[in-house]
């Protein structure tokens, strides 16, 4: 793909669903705003919450903290950094407000934590991010400093999806260095609340590590269990695999890694969590090679070992970093592994914040006309298959077919409960098999109809003649006052109550004048 030259936006994009065009403009353009990838310990394109990642179909992507501060679309005061001049005075009460919501940090509000001191090599940013639906929370990534190249720390480390990422509350994070502990107090759906203070000696260090739900991301986490359906989008995701009956012997290998159907990529659909939350929180059991080890895999013909000595640590792959991501433990590049157990974890207490920082409450935010994005999209394909918009909440005659089923003997409800375990996107759903789901399954594929006898007198979804002039969507029933403007009226007969039968027509467009473009002084739906 490519932007800012003339020819194609994006070359093949023609072949892709409407969710991947857009998600290929969106990582192209931020190539060209100069973000590298979005990874993370699996994979290059590995962090499926950004647009640099590589998974169109994650509800509420974004760029990353850190890239939105590279950007300039962040104030400095907006995001709380901790160096090691901090370090002393270190006991903080940290409020984090969702750096992801559509409005702009007011004065006061914090929405993340860079961290950066002389003994990491890469800063570490803290952020709440709250659109993500059931993956919502707190999440850590490193970044490198001269260049927006991040990865997404998996806070549950022990399974290769990414959807499990977030520190949880109740979780605590020690850094690489061992100098600043980050514990997760609380997370609503319009805060996160942390403690985030200097790291105590020798023995409260071995006690935080000996916590149950204890995680650096590498060698010790808490378990989850958590299915890898991104990983498996080929295959329609961990539901259609346990369908087809590969829980027990099925395996797949990626990145020179064998995993098992089973435990390791789907246990919650194959029925394996209890196996799986039985074991040890340490990675690989104990074992020195756990939690940070090579890949078995080849590169230009040379293993691990062979391509660090031939001085290749620093080059990237379309896998991945090979001193970061590949080849760590020869490249050098393994943090040191802790010594976990006899800490007594009982025996430290988090301390007394002696400073708060960031707004407890949520700020007040003037009102504002609806705004649905400029080009915004769905994934579901209107009734008439033709792309664009989003179905409207199904009248009451509008119901699910009883007697449906698929080729697997599965139902509408199978679809609806995947849908909303978020198992699968809306559309890989009822597109399933031969996509008749789409038409079976109507209330839940969102694809109903008006019946004949249904009442048709609805408002438009935007005002057209203004999304036309400003590329934005404007809601009708935040704009009654305008019902005297015919354009108006005629997209917005529910809000101008023109619905009934002999209700007055709309008044005729008058002839336009032409008028200078000029500003008002005020906005006028905000007075």
């Amino acid at each position: 793909a490519w932007v800012g030259a003339k020819g194609a936006l994006c070359n093949g994009c023609e072949a892709l669903h409407l969710n991947f065009q857009v998600m290929v403009a969106v990582h192209e353009l931020g190539h060209n705003l100069g973000l590298s990838h979005a990874s993370s310990k699996s994979l290059e394109y590995g962090n499926p919450f950004d647009w640099m990642g590589n998974y169109p179909d994650v509800r509420g992507l974004t760029y990353g903290l850190g890239y939105l501060q590279k950007l300039h679309w962040l104030s400095k005061e907006s995001i709380a950094l901790i160096g090691d001049g901090e370090l002393p005075q270190l006991q903080d009460r940290v409020f984090l407000t969702p750096f992801d919501r559509d409005q702009a940090p007011v004065k006061g509000e914090i929405v993340g934590i860079q961290i950066r001191l002389q003994a990491l090599p890469r800063d570490l940013y803290v952020a709440y991010r709250q659109s993500s639906g059931k993956a919502a929370g707190v999440y850590i990534t490193y970044q490198d400093r001269d260049k927006p190249n991040s990865e997404l720390i998996d806070m549950g480390c022990h399974t290769p999806s990414q959807k499990d990422a977030q520190l949880q509350p109740g979780w605590t994070y020690l850094d690489p260095s061992s100098q600043v502990v980050v514990y997760v107090e609380s997370v609503s759906k319009t805060k996160a609340a942390l403690l985030v203070y200097r790291a105590p000696g020798r023995s409260g260090l071995k006690a935080i590590r000996d916590r149950p739900k204890f995680s650096d991301g590498t060698y010790k986490c808490p378990r989850t269990c958590t299915d890898s359906d991104l990983l498996l989008s080929q295959y329609k995701g961990c539901g259609a695999m346990a369908a087809k009956g590969y829980c027990g012997t099925g395996s797949v290998t990626m990145g020179g890694t064998k995993y098992t159907v089973g435990e390791q990529l789907c246990p919650k659909s194959c029925g394996q969590c209890d196996a799986v939350m039985a074991g040890s929180p340490i990675v690989g059991g104990g074992e020195r090679s756990g939690g940070c080890a090579d890949r078995k895999i080849r590169i230009s013909g040379m293993n691990c070992r062979q391509a660090a000595n031939k001085g290749f640590c620093d080059r990237g792959t379309n896998m991945g970093h090979i001193g970061r991501d590949l080849c760590p433990r020869s490249c050098g590049n393994c943090p040191p592994r802790p010594n976990f157990g006899g800490g007594r974890s009982g025996t430290y207490h988090n301390p007394s914040p002696t400073r708060t920082r960031g707004l407890a409450g949520t700020a007040p935010i003037p009102p504002q006309p609806a705004y649905n994005g400029v080009g915004a999209f769905t994934t579901m394909p209107p009734p008439d298959g033709m792309g664009g918009g989003v179905p409207k909440d199904p009248p009451v005659e509008c119901q699910d077919d009883p007697d449906w089923k698929d080729r697997e003997g599965h139902g509408c409800r199978v679809y609806k409960e995947f849908i909303a375990d978020e198992k699968l996107t809306r559309h890989d759903a009822c597109s399933y098999g031969d996509g008749s789901a789409w038409n079976a399954c109507a209330k839940t594929c969102g694809t109903c109809t008006p019946s004949d006898g249904a009442d048709t007198c609805q408002d438009a979804e935007c005002v057209t003649k203004w999304k036309v002039e400003t590329g934005d969507c404007f809601a009708c029933n935040l704009w009654p006052s305008r019902c005297n403007e015919s354009h108006f009226a005629k997209d917005c007969p529910r809000t101008c109550g023109l619905c009934v039968g002999d209700a007055a027509p709309a008044p005729e467009e008058p002839a336009e004048k032409s008028a200078p473009c000029e500003d008002q002084p005020c906005v006028e739906g905000w007075k």
